[in-house]
């Protein structure tokens, strides 16, 4: 039993090495022809895919983030976005903010006065 086990779990691992660099886009393999000792024999080649796409990148899926070099150390820094550092530059008009705020404050205090003006009509009639 413990034999089996083994051949399983090797099985395993040689599917494994075998399909991770064909589902990560980094290589595949080719079936070719050999000639040993007058004797003709089918090998199976791993080859690498090459080309600008890929060059310099783990996989075809790697990232597509961009990265500054640090000139003092040479590190890569991923690029998430630039900023302005600019404190009186907004990414939204203030103007708008603003007039929306009073907006919504103007409509509360409407729904407020609204509801005490009920109370009101109420408080009138209990008197009269």
């Amino acid at each position: 039993m413990e034999l089996y086990g083994y051949l399983i779990v090797l099985l395993v691992i040689i599917a494994f090495v075998a399909l991770l660099p064909l589902l990560s886009g980094v290589g595949g393999f080719n079936k070719g022809n050999s000639t040993v000792q007058g004797k003709r024999k089918t090998v199976i080649n791993f080859k690498l895919k090459e080309g600008e796409d890929n060059k310099g990148k783990s996989s075809t899926f790697a990232n597509t983030h961009k990265f500054d070099t640090d000139n003092k150390t040479g590190l890569k820094r991923r690029v998430i976005g630039k900023y302005d550092n600019d404190p009186n530059s907004f990414d939204y008009d203030i103007n708008e903010l603003i007039d929306e705020d009073a907006n919504e404050e103007k409509r509360k205090q409407e729904e407020r006065l609204a509801g005490l003006k009920g109370k009101e009509e109420e408080l009138y009639a209990d008197l009269a």
